[in-house]
């Protein structure tokens, strides 16, 4: 039985073992893919709303927020199905064409799936009842849900996954199964690692990206930032590489603390920063789990877990862990050859990053299947922050390209 991961993707994004161990070491590499958009279906429910239920009420029946003109400057949600866009994009266009100041999100939805989320507004001048945008393979579809004078409480309670894999290998639903039973055995908790999405799963480089922030390497970050320049799909929004690639290398530094100051730039060069201090965690609690599955069966292993290990650093400049963990973050760190000091960049603004904590384990609610012909129909809820690729990771065990 074995832990660890053979795959290269896992591996550069710090993905270096699986909470489960595979008796068969691995499954065939092409046991199973999603289609996507239309095999991934993410839906948030706010404030104990089902958004999917609600968007398509208001579609139904034209129940959508009326606006006046005391409307500028107050906050108006937009309850929102899309399909092949991100969500930082989703939320730009909705920004621009309603002449708001601003947007906020409750979570990163995958780009390649179909997705219901809200996404709140403020300070819109031209507010609409419902907007459409169609593009190439990508569209989207909002109506709005409310407007309020001061923002509104939207509590984010937990996302809904509807899953189809179709079967390639007849091998799969043995191994399937046992890791189902395994998984139930165990509370359906698995390691709370962040997934692949979280680096740009068709092109997983934010973190090597941030990497290069933190250090202040801009030369590093231009290279890769503008590799594939010209050749990525066209978007909504006018990328970053077309601000950044046709810049000369001397005034990188220059135009990313300009970028900083805008609405969705700021919040992508952040996004960076972040990614990193992501792959960070998944480093670190790798070598957490595999320190203690070496002497622990996985019983015990989870209850070591909670006991010693149940909030592990997102680091930043202000980190503070116990000795338990201490040793493992140091670990990483020398490896990385970066130190907490360096998560406020001197040369832009002076920009810092303090740093977090996050839950080490996940837990999957409502974990439910069902065998149709050729197609395994998944689903399941997940708290915010807790991503299903992580959980299919565990339960597929092939080549992560056949289902991010």
């Amino acid at each position: 039985m074995s832990f660890s991961s053979k795959y290269m993707l896992d591996i550069l994004l710090g993905l270096h073992v699986y909470t489960y161990p595979s008796q068969n070491n691995c499954f065939n590499s092409e046991c199973v893919e999603i289609r996507r958009p239309e095999g991934f279906v993410v839906t948030e429910y706010v404030n104990s709303i089902n958004l999917r239920e609600l968007f398509y009420e208001l579609q139904k029946e034209g129940r959508v927020a009326q606006f006046s003109r005391d409307d500028y400057n107050n906050y108006c949600a937009y309850v929102v199905k899309k399909r092949n866009i991100d969500s930082f994009s989703l939320g730009q266009i909705l920004r621009k064409s309603f002449r708001c100041k601003d947007f906020d999100l409750l979570g990163l939805k995958d780009a390649h799936a179909i997705a219901y989320q809200v996404v709140l507004l403020r300070g819109c001048r031209d507010p609409r009842p419902s907007f459409k945008v169609v593009y190439e393979d990508a569209s989207f579809e909002a109506y709005a849900w409310f407007c309020d004078k001061i923002k509104p409480v939207l509590m984010h309670d937990m996302n809904e996954f509807n899953i189809i894999l179709s079967i390639k290998s007849s091998s799969f639903l043995e191994e399937f199964s046992r890791t189902i039973n395994l998984l139930r055995e165990h509370n359906n908790q698995f390691l709370n690692f962040f997934g692949y999405q979280r680096f740009g799963s068709r092109k997983p480089v934010t973190h090597i990206l941030g990497k290069a922030l933190i250090n202040e390497d801009f030369e590093k970050f231009f290279n890769v930032l503008c590799i594939n320049f010209g050749k990525s799909p066209k978007g909504f929004v006018e990328s970053l590489e077309k601000l950044i690639c046709s810049l000369e290398l001397h005034d990188i530094e220059k135009k990313l603390g300009q970028l900083l100051k805008h609405v969705l730039y700021g919040k992508i060069i952040r996004l960076f920063t972040h990614a990193y201090q992501a792959y960070l965690f998944n480093r670190i609690l790798s070598s957490i789990w595999l320190s203690i599955v070496e002497t622990k069966n996985i019983k015990d292993a989870f209850h070591v877990l909670k006991k010693e290990y149940r909030y592990v650093p997102l680091p930043g400049y202000n980190t503070q862990v116990n000795e338990n963990i201490r040793r493992f973050l140091d670990e990483v760190m020398e490896i990385e050859g970066i130190t907490l000091e360096k998560f406020c960049l001197r040369k832009l603004n002076q920009l810092c990053f303090s740093g977090d904590y996050r839950d080490s384990i996940a837990l999957a609610t409502n974990l439910n299947y069902r065998y149709n012909k050729n197609e395994l129909i998944l689903t399941f809820n997940l708290s915010p922050g807790s991503y299903a690729t992580i959980l299919l990771r565990e339960i597929i065990r092939c080549n992560p390209m056949l289902y991010t």
